[in-house]
């Protein structure tokens, strides 16, 4: 009987060492199968999963991604997308997904959603860094992105990029005639401000990676 006992004890321990390890496992795992995602935590917020909507911003194709949230897990991660031009003669990827499509003659920011969107140049191929709003602000030239959770007009929380790992956004195929552009990111956030909502608590650390976009530029 003591014998079994200690046995016991031993399985567990091994156990709950590898329930540990298989955790950090997933986290650090770099491919883009989307079979082998594993959520961690069940009830975290941050992998919700919100849909697309059927509207001008889906018509030339759709942004798509594995989120991976830091000791979570990840899923399938999906949005609608756009390029757009700005005054500023600065282009924006833009991504926004919906946490449910009931609605009727709303307006497309309606309802809680959440809204990438990453400043870089749609006419030049290849890879190119991604920093944050701050090393913007300081240098315009430079690309930047952001990660917004919102509840109609309100901001919920909000996301900069994590200087500390590697952002980018990779620009693979320009169609000139009809400005459609394909492109892949890997985008690494950090929370910037944290929801004011009672009982909510968002992830300090989020990640978009094997990324996917193909949207047409509107200038």
């Amino acid at each position: 009987m003591k014998k079994l006992l200690v046995i016991t004890a031993i399985a567990f321990s091994l156990f709950s060492r590898c329930k540990k390890d298989c955790g950090e496992n997933i986290m650090s795992n770099e491919s883009c199968d989307t079979d082998s995602l594993v959520v961690i935590d069940s009830n975290s917020l941050d992998l919700q999963k919100f849909v697309t909507r059927k509207n001008v911003s889906s018509l030339f194709g759709q942004a798509n991604a594995i989120k991976q949230v830091d000791k979570q897990g990840e899923i399938e991660w999906v949005g609608n997308n756009s390029i757009q031009k700005f005054p500023s003669n600065e282009y924006y990827l833009l991504i926004t997904n919906y946490a449910d499509t009931s609605w009727v003659g709303l307006e497309y920011w309606a309802y809680q959603r959440e809204n990438i969107g990453v400043k870089f140049d749609p006419y030049t191929l290849g890879r190119q860094v991604v920093l944050d709003e701050n090393a913007y602000t300081k240098n315009k030239t430079l690309n930047f992105a952001r990660y917004n959770i919102w509840l109609d007009d309100y901001l919920d929380a909000s996301w900069d990029i994590n200087l500390a790992e590697g952002s980018y956004i990779n620009v693979v195929k320009i169609d000139q005639s009809t400005k459609i552009v394909e492109g892949e990111f890997n985008l690494y956030f950090k929370l910037k401000e944290q929801s004011s909502l009672p009982g909510v608590m968002y992830s300090d650390k989020i990640r978009f990676r094997c990324g996917k976009f193909k949207s047409k530029i509107v200038e």
